[in-house]
């Protein structure tokens, strides 16, 4: 289950609660199955609020111990492209191939009441680093939900990194958890800056992201690009979509934390972020450095000085900033 709430001065307040159950289950020989169910509603103040709900059943062949091969059906019910809620059939096909514990590549195809939707990934793994390359169509009915997959977390990356080494999750989890806290950085940072719509919203993403460790730094490239338009066809919702056909948004972000002491290190974000819609007043620029240095004061508590410096270029708002901040956090 999950929900969320968002207010916002100038956009549409929106409201939305999801509810899924997953089951999976082996038949006999290479076969296995999964059944997939969600029902959601979304309620924005200035649209209306629509409901959602899907029953997906997947058939799975292991054709090889590297080759898995997915068969998909379903329906889903709901009424964000008509008043009222009409039944959509779900149709999809998918494969997994992992020739090595360190490469994997998988691509999902679906049909879906907006079209068509696909999922692409890959991942590659050396000794000392991660490379992930995503593609993906897809819809999102939440102002908060990215509509496709997205390039991830510094979390994220270092999880996959620690996959082949730790495949408990909880074990995985501390040593992320640990190399996050060594070496100063966010785990929560991503590479977009997300925009709020006030109607579901269709996006094409591609994004390219790497992770190199070394024995006291890890540094961290990413790439991104996203195409976003209103799903519906409604003359004013009073966000971006009023006076755009479409969203773009490129972003380029590099992360380097270095361990300094066993008690303190030193990190540095700087990130550029393009964003551009039908107009040629509708171009934005923003480049961020974030500078830290992060030290440890106990053994559950630890402190930080913080430099940032952005600088936002755009026809309408363009600003300035410097600021300087001291942090103390503390793990109970």
């Amino acid at each position: 289950m999950a929900g969320s709430d968002t207010r916002q001065s100038g956009r549409s307040d929106s409201q939305s609660q999801e509810l899924s159950l997953l089951l999976k289950g082996a038949l006999s020989g290479p076969f296995g199955w999964s059944f997939q169910a969600q029902s959601g509603t979304t309620d924005y103040s200035l649209d209306r609020e629509t409901r959602s709900d899907s029953a997906r059943f997947n058939l799975n062949y292991a054709l090889t111990p590297q080759w898995m091969l997915t068969a998909l059906a379903g329906v889903e019910r709901n009424d964000v492209l008509s008043l009222q809620r009409e039944s959509y059939g779900i149709a999809g096909i998918g494969a997994d191939w992992r020739p090595s514990p360190r490469s994997r590549l998988s691509l999902d195809l679906q049909k879906r009441y907006f079209g068509h939707s696909h999922n692409l990934q890959w991942e590659y793994r050396t000794g000392r680093t991660l490379w992930r390359l995503r593609g993906a169509r897809d819809v999102s009915n939440s102002p908060t939900q990215a509509a496709t997959a997205s390039v991830g977390t510094l979390s994220d990356l270092l999880d996959a990194y620690y996959l082949t080494t730790e495949t408990d999750p909880i074990k995985r989890a501390q040593l992320v958890q640990a190399d996050l806290l060594a070496l100063g950085l966010a785990g929560d940072t991503e590479v977009f800056q997300r925009f709020l719509a006030s109607s579901a919203t269709l996006a094409r993403t591609q994004s390219l992201s790497a992770i190199v460790q070394g024995r006291r730094t890890v540094v961290t490239a990413t790439f991104s690009r996203s195409r976003t338009s209103r799903l519906q066809s409604i003359i004013s919702l009073g966000d971006d979509f009023d006076s755009s056909d479409f969203v773009l948004q490129q972003a380029l972000g590099l992360s380097v934390g270095h361990r300094l002491t066993p008690r303190s290190s030193l990190s540095a974000d700087w990130s550029l972020q393009r964003n551009e819609g039908s107009l040629v007043s509708q171009k934005t620029t923003n480049k961020s450095l974030t500078l830290r240095l992060n030290t440890q004061l106990a053994l559950r508590t630890s402190g930080s000085v913080q430099l940032r410096r952005t600088v936002q270029d755009s026809p309408t708002s363009p600003y300035r900033e410097t600021s300087i901040a001291g942090l103390v956090n503390h793990r109970f």
